[in-house]
């Protein structure tokens, strides 16, 4: 090979090492948080819309254990959990609603349901695909919402005690109050009876079937509207109160567990934001490492074979070669540093895994015991409040002569 190809070989490597530092973006950060937008004017009571949160889907179908230290599936079950707690209570403050509840299931009948995906969580961004629809089963939005946390968000002090996400959990509260916008008041108050009258088909199908409609569209609809004074509406909706009653326990349950999740979750979130940062850092700087040691290599290299044979020319190329095997050796170790920290990462979440594994506590009435999951107890209460709507029923139902 003559002097000229190896300088252009030479020339070709670099450029190409060069990309492991020079082609990385930037990452503008910010602590600014977008505001919860609020109605200056409330609508009136029968037009707010009960909203029930969903728990959100971890997203770790199809992730590898060994990818990254946000893909870890303990953390993400017990995130499914808590970000929810934080919407539900960001679109209550908002007051542009009725009562927002975090509910385990559609099992619960609502005006509205939103739900969410987790698609990356690591302390240093947040990405979620969001969804709501209504009782009938139209959507009203589905859009992904991705943050990128600064220092100054974990500021307790500069925070004010928010999320360091919570400008996220604004924005979806915002497009959600600016699709309730879209609607007429006769819509709103139409949910809300769709809402009344789809929980008393659960409980008397024989009654109320003929009220409800499925459109070719596939979503749910009112044929007509039983009277507000109909007597077997009247004693549903007691039943309907009733389901309330567990639901509202249900948010006992998930407060606690938000209250006894954050701290720990806090101080993981802000140790994986310095460890990725760290990661991140240390990527540059080892790519840079070997950059410059195969520099050196490449010039002692093409300095040897332009200076031929010469004792002198040789002795340079052999200690350019001293100085650049080195540094590769020394940027290398840096890599192996790096998957160091993320084996790491994922110890913290098992650690934060086993501290707040949510214990299933015993809901109980006066006289019932639920136990089992939150899907499994609820199935319970509903079979306890139809069995109890049943035997009333019996009860006031005249014998016959």
């Amino acid at each position: 090979m003559n002097h000229a190809a190896i300088r252009a070989a030479a020339v070709g490597l670099f450029a190409a090492l060069l990309c492991l530092t020079g082609c990385q973006g930037t990452t503008v950060r910010t602590s600014r948080v977008d505001p919860i937008v609020r109605d200056r004017t409330p609508l009136p009571e029968a037009e707010l819309l009960d909203v029930g949160v969903l728990l959100f889907d971890p997203g770790t179908d199809g992730l590898d254990e060994d990818e990254a230290p946000e893909a870890s599936k303990q953390i993400r079950r017990a995130e499914s959990r808590y970000m929810p707690v934080l919407l539900a209570d960001t679109l209550q403050k908002s007051g542009n609603w009725g009562v927002v509840r975090v509910v385990p299931s559609e099992q619960t009948i609502t005006d509205l349901y939103v739900s969410a995906t987790i698609r990356r969580s690591d302390g240093l961004h947040l990405e979620l695909e969001a969804e709501a629809f209504d009782i009938s089963g139209r959507q009203w939005l589905r859009r992904k919402y991705e943050e990128t946390a600064s220092k100054f968000n974990y500021d307790r002090d500069l925070n004010h005690g928010n999320d360091p996400f919570q400008g996220l959990y604004n924005r979806i509260a915002n497009d959600l109050h600016a699709a309730l916008l879209g609607l007429t008041s006769a819509e709103r108050e139409w949910l809300r009876a769709l809402a009344r009258v789809r929980f008393a088909r659960i409980f008397s199908p024989e009654q109320f079937n003929d009220y409800l409609t499925t459109g070719t569209d596939g979503l749910l609809g009112l044929q007509r509207l039983p009277a507000d004074e109909d007597p077997m509406l009247r004693r549903i909706q007691k039943v309907r109160e009733r389901d309330y009653l567990f639901t509202d326990l249900l948010q006992d349950y998930y407060q606690l567990f938000h209250r006894q999740m954050r701290g720990v979750y806090d101080e993981w979130r802000k140790d994986s934001y310095r460890e990725i940062d760290a990661l991140r850092l240390e990527k540059a700087q080892a790519n840079a490492q070997i950059v410059g040691g195969a520099v050196a290599l490449l010039g002692g290299i093409a300095a040897g074979v332009a200076g031929g044979d010469g004792f002198a020319t040789q002795g340079a190329a052999i200690g350019a070669a001293a100085v650049g095997a080195p540094m590769i050796r020394a940027g290398l170790q840096r890599k192996v540093n790096v998957a160091a920290r993320t084996a790491n990462l994922g110890e913290m979440a098992d650690s934060l895994n086993a501290e707040i594994e949510p214990h299933y506590i015993d809901l109980e009435d006066r006289t019932f015991r639920l136990t089992g999951t939150l899907d499994e107890q609820y199935a319970q209460w509903r079979q306890i409040l139809m069995a109890a709507y049943r035997e009333e029923t019996q009860l006031e139902t005249p014998a016959a002569d």
